[in-house]
C-alpha cells in the first residue's frame, strides 16, 4: 500500500496574493499551511532523531489532518457497516502506516518552495491552490482540500497534478478488500504491514 507523496509538499512554503474569497477563510487556510510548513521543516533537520521525527509527525497528523473524514471517504460503505472496534483499528493502523511511510522520506527534502496562488471557499470546505517549485524538477500544481470541523480547518485531501491522494487510497484499499473479503481482511493486512516495519 502506498500514498501520494503529499508530505514533501509541506517542506517549504511562501505565500502570494490569493484569489477572491472571504478574508477569514483566507487567513485561516494560510495559517494552517504555515503551521504545517514550520513543523515539516523542523522535522527535516538531520539533527532530529528518527524517534522524535515520528513523534512530531504523528502529532502533526492528529492535529492538522481530518483523519476520520479521510477514513470515511476511503472506506465508503465499509465505514458505515464497520463496528466501533473496526473503525478504531483502521484509524490507528492508517496513522501508523502513514508515519512509517513518510517519516524516513523527510531526508529527501531539497529546497522545494510552495506558493499559494488562490483560496476558494465553499459552504463546507476550502480549496487552496498552490504551485510547487523544486530545484530538481518542473513546477507542479497542488490543491489542498480543507474541511471545516468543530476544531477548525483540517486537511482532507491533497491533489497533485490532478491526482487525488484520497481517491488513490480509496482505489487501493478497495482492491485489497475485494481480495481479502472485506474490511476485516484489510485490517489484517494493515496489521501485518505495521508489524513487519522496523521501528526506532
Amino acid at each position: 500500500m502506498r500514498a501520494i507523496p503529499f508530505l514533501l509538499l509541506l517542506l517549504s512554503l511562501s505565500t502570494t496574493p490569493a484569489g477572491s474569497g472571504h478574508a477569514a477563510d483566507d487567513a485561516e487556510a494560510r495559517t494552517l499551511i504555515g503551521q504545517l510548513e514550520q513543523e515539516a521543516v523542523a522535522m527535516a533537520s538531520a539533527s532530529v532523531p528518527m524517534a522524535e521525527k515520528e513523534r512530531r509527525f504523528r502529532q502533526l497528523l492528529q492535529s492538522s489532518f481530518d483523519l476520520p473524514g479521510i477514513a470515511r471517504f476511503i472506506l465508503g460503505r465499509q465505514w458505515q457497516a464497520a463496528s466501533p472496534n473496526q473503525r478504531t483499528d483502521f484509524l490507528r493502523l492508517f496513522e501508523d502506516i502513514t508515519v512509517d511511510t513518510w517519516v524516513p522520506r523527510f531526508r529527501d527534502y531539497g529546497g522545494e518552495r510552495l506558493d499559494i496562488t488562490a483560496i476558494q471557499p465553499t459552504d463546507d470546505e476550502i480549496m487552496a491552490d498552490t504551485a510547487l517549485h523544486s530545484p530538481r524538477g518542473p513546477q507542479r500544481s497542488i490543491s489542498w482540500r480543507l474541511n471545516r470541523t468543530a476544531a477548525g480547518l483540517k486537511v482532507a485531501d491533497i491533489i497533485v497534478d490532478g491526482i487525488s491522494m484520497t481517491v488513490t487510497l480509496r482505489s487501493e484499499y478497495g482492491s485489497i478488500m475485494r481480495q481479502t473479503g472485506g474490511l476485516a481482511g484489510l485490517i489484517d493486512r494493515m496489521r501485518q504491514q505495521v508489524a513487519a516495519t522496523p521501528h526506532q
